[in-house]
């Protein structure tokens, strides 16, 4: 077998070994900005490819692999031969060593009568040997074996599909020893292991007999394209990955998000948020995928540069880094949904997937704790995620409404090792007399357990006053309420909208310390009054920044409320993503600052500072030195701080200062600044 052990939550991946890139479905024309597909999104195929060429040679991965769909027409076409002379023109331009995975557009589709296309034959084959060379192959690099297969030709039984299981099980055999990876156009399934055959998957008995393989040979991951979309799974201790697009959106999963697209998307075939390609940096004991999205960013072959930035790889949850922020999942995010036949690649059945979207958004931000209900670990589908992503290093925290009982008490029996606590809500006449079945409940679950307090409008409401109706939860830190803690394990308190964040961790931290437990800290994202949206963009992304850099700075456990927007309903706020799960502002300041602190820490204290103007700075002190982040007002201030390097932590980009002892906000910025 490859040698390859499952990597523990707390070990973390080793060494850095090698990088390699990783893109998918650039689907290039003959000539630029032409295509005979109806989508105008297709027209620009090969301009963000090169762009996507650039900014891999960037990267400088030791070599890259194309998952197929080089190019649009297929080999029947005419234009096929200029298409492929085109792609190889664009693709000579990568400075590193290239393999090429055939693709359905490269040499037909799988063996179906119902495929929208010709399927694979001997002419189409011999087509793509002409102008790509082998369809299937093996290179190793540094330890590891690397596996390009043709997957169209699998269930053919042909000499070609016979010949390629042979060559592939003696190769895994003779790679005994060497960590191994797989590459395919075709995944070999979306959302489960048995699901039925359509458009987008392997077929049987191909799947069976290639899963029974990656399974046997210790395979580490699985890369695949075809769909345009990210889906993600692990399954026997191999990754399985779905690649985006780097050309266009498959805009029939765009049913999996509850908005529309934009109206300039092509119905979502053009939400270039989710365009973009992989670069995967291999450690000694794991590998992290880094979800680089190009944003459809083009070149033109005259232009120097592209026509926007591409974000490099950030922080990832799979770091193992620590990351004292975490997010309440508000939304559905475990269960797999339907996408309705729309009769352009599948017209007799519904596929099921699930958004992962939201999956990529939070390692691209390196947020591994997850605040979930407790129904979440009671629903056998959404607790066969969860087991997913804590085998990637992801806690969970599962809060409840008094104590547990029932399937909830069972299922924490008997799953209690996903969660890293349980958080239990109760009102507040129910706080000194709960002390020892909040004890029991620690002891039988064997999970740390918080304390929160409920909150409601019936409890808080004077006499007289105008009626109100909300729910929520978490101690306010002027609560005079006084309890046991020895039963509980941490205390939840609550920033409310009005509140300061890194005031009410300061004080929470505080709170506990003298009490000799921990403190959590719930911070809400949303307007006090339900009726009101809390749509300021500028403000969440500097709450967001606020309540990261006083976690750091303190070792404050955090939860943001909430990952995604809620943009209808009741307090309709912005969160990290949007309803399309695509990143927020505040998700890209998120992502900065914890790429900048986590390798900084550990952290000493948190003081803080203000201006006339009503901006405020915080600052802590690293290793090497102090560290401060800005939080503008949106007027004009001058703040002293010591350090040699400002980051815009929206774009990511350092911001000239001319005076190193002081940092002036002559143009009234809005966005959190980092001084270090």
């Amino acid at each position: 077998m490859s040698g390859r052990s499952n990597v523990s939550a707390d070990t973390g991946p080793g060494g850095f070994l090698f990088r390699f890139a990783v893109l998918a479905d650039t689907h290039m024309n003959p000539r630029d900005g032409e295509s005979p597909s109806p989508w105008l999104t297709n027209r620009a195929a090969n301009a963000r490819t090169r762009a996507v060429v650039r900014e891999i040679n960037r990267l400088q991965p030791a070599f890259t692999i194309h998952l197929g769909d080089i190019v649009h027409p297929v080999p029947s076409q005419d234009t096929y031969a200029r298409a492929a002379d085109r792609a190889h023109r664009v693709m000579s331009a990568l400075e590193a060593p290239l393999h090429y995975v055939p693709g359905n557009h490269d040499m037909g589709d799988k063996p179906v009568d119902w495929a929208p296309a010709a399927v694979v034959n001997d002419e189409f084959l011999d087509a793509y040997a002409r102008h790509f060379g082998t369809d299937h192959s093996t290179f190793d690099h540094e330890g590891c074996r690397f596996f390009v297969l043709n997957s169209q030709v699998l269930n053919t039984g042909s000499t070609r599909e016979a010949e390629q299981w042979d060559w592939l099980e003696t190769e895994l055999e003779t790679g005994t020893g060497l960590r191994t990876f797989l590459f395919t156009h075709y995944p070999l399934y979306v959302a489960e292991a048995d699901e039925m055959e359509h458009y987008d998957n392997i077929g049987e008995p191909a799947r069976s007999r290639l899963l029974d393989l990656v399974e046997r040979r210790g395979v580490e991951g699985v890369f695949a394209g075809h769909v345009h979309n990210f889906f993600y799974d692990r399954r026997g201790g191999c990754d399985f990955y779905v690649l985006p697009a780097v050309s266009a959106v498959r805009h029939d999963y765009s049913e999996l998000f509850t908005t529309p697209p934009a109206a300039d998307q092509e119905h979502g075939r053009d939400d270039s948020a989710k365009l973009g390609f992989f670069v995967v940096d291999v450690h000694e004991r794991d590998h992290i995928a880094h979800f680089v999205r190009s944003n459809g960013a083009t070149l033109d072959e005259a232009a120097g540069t592209p026509s926007h930035r591409m974000r490099p790889p950030g922080p990832h949850s799979r770091t193992r880094v620590d990351c004292p922020v975490g997010v309440d999942m508000r939304q559905g995010w475990g269960r797999i949904l339907e996408i309705p036949y729309q009769g352009v690649v599948d017209e007799f059945y519904r596929k099921r997937a699930r958004n992962d979207y939201l999956l990529a958004a939070l390692w691209e931000m390196g947020i591994r704790n997850l605040r979930v209900p407790i129904g979440d670990l009671v629903d056998d589908e959404v607790r066969a995620r969860m087991q997913v992503l804590h085998e990637l290093g992801h806690r969970f925290v599962a809060f409840t409404y008094e104590i547990p009982t029932g399937k909830a008490a069972r299922a924490i029996l008997q799953h209690g090792s996903l969660l890293s606590g349980i958080e239990v809500i109760l009102p507040g006449r129910r706080l000194t007399e709960a002390a020892g079945e909040l004890g029991e409940l620690r002891r039988t679950a064997g999970v740390p357990v918080h304390l929160s307090r409920l909150r409601s409008s019936a409890e808080a409401r004077a006499d007289g006053a105008a009626y109100t109706h909300f729910i929520s939860h978490g101690f306010d830190v002027e609560d005079p309420s006084e309890f046991d803690v020895s039963a509980v394990d941490a205390v939840v308190m609550r920033a409310a909208a009005g509140d300061l964040v890194d005031e009410v961790v300061s004080r929470a931290v505080a709170w506990a310390s003298e009490r000799g437990t921990r403190a959590v800290v719930y911070v809400s994202l949303a307007d006090e009054d339900p009726a009101i949206v809390a749509d300021d963009e500028p403000a969440t992304a500097r709450r967001v920044a606020a309540a990261l850099f006083a976690g750091h700075a303190v070792g404050c456990s955090i939860h943001l409320d909430t990952i995604a927007d809620m943009d209808r309903g009741y307090f309709p706020r912005l969160g990290l993503v949007d309803r399309r799960f695509n990143p927020r502002a505040a998700g890209h300041v998120f992502g900065t600052l914890q790429g900048a602190m986590a390798p900084a820490g550990p952290f000493t204290g948190l003081r803080v500072a203000g201006s006339a103007g009503g901006s405020r700075v915080l600052t802590t002190t690293a290793a090497h030195g102090p560290i401060s982040l800005i939080l503008p007002s949106g007027s004009e201030a001058t703040f002293p701080v010591a350090g040699t390097r400002v980051l815009d932590l929206e774009s990511g980009l350092e911001v000239e200062i001319a005076d190193r002892a002081s940092v002036t906000l002559a143009h009234a910025p809005v966005w959190p600044l980092l001084v270090t």
